[in-house]
């Protein structure tokens, strides 16, 4: 029999589409046991900007990476032809749209556009504009829309307006305290703006209701270290690598006790793991350092990152595809970047220039320059 009905999200299947305009499944086929599913059918979801402790400098993403177009072509398996979105699925959207523009007040139809543009969004940042407009006029109509407030809080926390993604959170924690998930990305928004106190509190009281949540432990370990509280940095990451859900997370867990453990034993600190008479890490080099910390495919490359001069930075990658990238993959990719830290220089009151290399770990060869 022909499917009415998608089984993955529910959505009504168009006339003669062959991908489900709710979540791109391909019709026909089977979910399960597939090595690669269908381009935009994986979750949506945001990256938590765990922002970067003084004496650790490491990230752990708190929801499953958000990959926009270039990076997601850089993350597919080698020979897998570009992602790109369904053309049946762009003229469904379209087609929603058109309802929805003579439709106005139906607040039912909009939410619907507003979740296919933020699903398509996560590979076409057009999309990711139309689905912030879209659930914007639904705010306009409700203020009290819980997806509209979690997903434009989410679009703000993607593009690291950390006090916009702040406020669409509170609103929506107004009306659903209990969310844990949005009580820990609050927490994460307070860290990534620099304020490890506000995010201290945050996880903790996540941490109360839900002891072994693995996101809010691990990032209470980070921010207890960026004000140079080893100890208690090393009591919640030891909490986190027994709640981590796989191999990857404890790896990622090792790593930065590791580095916790080297900043307490270097000499030259306070009793309190500090710096003696050292300022805390430059909060713009920090935001950069994060865009590359959390990017959904340079991060598991990352080697390290070393300022050479106050707004100079290489960022040291091993086993990276770059020289293999289809031209215009590349730069977009590289467009991406330029985007992410622009914003962070926005984000901090800084218009001077910064340049970052992007470094083979193998042949210390810069692959690309990117300049702000």
């Amino acid at each position: 029999m022909k499917e009415r009905y998608c089984s993955q999200c529910g959505a009504e299947i168009l006339p003669g589409a062959r991908y489900c305009a709710g979540c791109g499944r391909r019709l026909g086929t089977a979910q399960s046991g597939t090595s690669y599913r269908t381009p935009w059918a994986i979750p949506v979801a945001t990256l938590a900007v765990a922002a970067l402790g003084a004496a650790v400098g490491a990230i752990f993403p708190v929801r499953p990476p958000s990959v926009p177009g270039a990076e997601r072509q850089a993350a597919i398996p080698p020979g897998h032809p570009p992602l790109e979105i369904p053309a049946e699925v762009k003229r469904a959207i379209a087609e929603v749209r058109r309802q929805a523009d003579a439709a106005p007040e139906d607040l039912e139809l909009w939410t619907r556009l507003a979740g296919m543009q933020y699903r398509a969004g996560q590979f076409d940042s057009v999309y990711l504009e139309q689905a912030e407009a879209s659930y914007r006029h639904v705010l306009e109509r409700d203020p009290k829309n819980l997806e509209a407030l979690r997903n434009l809080g989410n679009i703000a926390y993607d593009r690291n307006r950390h006090a916009e993604a702040i406020e669409f959170y509170q609103r929506y924690l107004a009306e659903k305290p209990d969310d844990l998930n949005v009580q820990t990305d609050m927490a994460t928004m307070y860290l990534a703006r620099g304020d490890a106190e506000a995010a201290i509190r945050g996880y903790e009281k996540v941490l109360a209701a839900k002891p072994d949540q693995f996101q809010a432990l691990f990032n209470l370990g980070i921010a207890h270290s960026s004000r140079g509280e080893l100890e208690q940095a090393m009591a919640a990451l030891g909490k986190a690598r027994s709640a981590a859900p796989d191999e990857l997370a404890r790896r990622a867990v090792d790593q930065v006790m590791a580095r916790v453990r080297a900043g307490s034993s270097a000499p030259g600190r306070g009793k309190d793991g500090s710096r003696e008479g050292s300022k805390r890490q430059d909060p713009l080099r920090a935001a950069i350092e994060s865009v590359f910390r959390t990017h959904p495919v340079i991060a598991a490359k990352l080697q390290s990152i070393e300022w050479t001069a106050e707004r100079k930075a290489r960022v040291v990658v091993r086993d990276f595809p770059m020289e293999q990238m289809p031209a215009e993959v590349r730069q977009q990719f590289t467009l991406r970047l330029q985007e992410k830290i622009r914003e962070a220089k926005g984000a901090h009151g800084e218009h001077g220039p910064v340049v970052v290399e992007i470094v083979d770990a193998g042949s210390l060869a810069v692959m690309e320059t990117i300049s702000n």
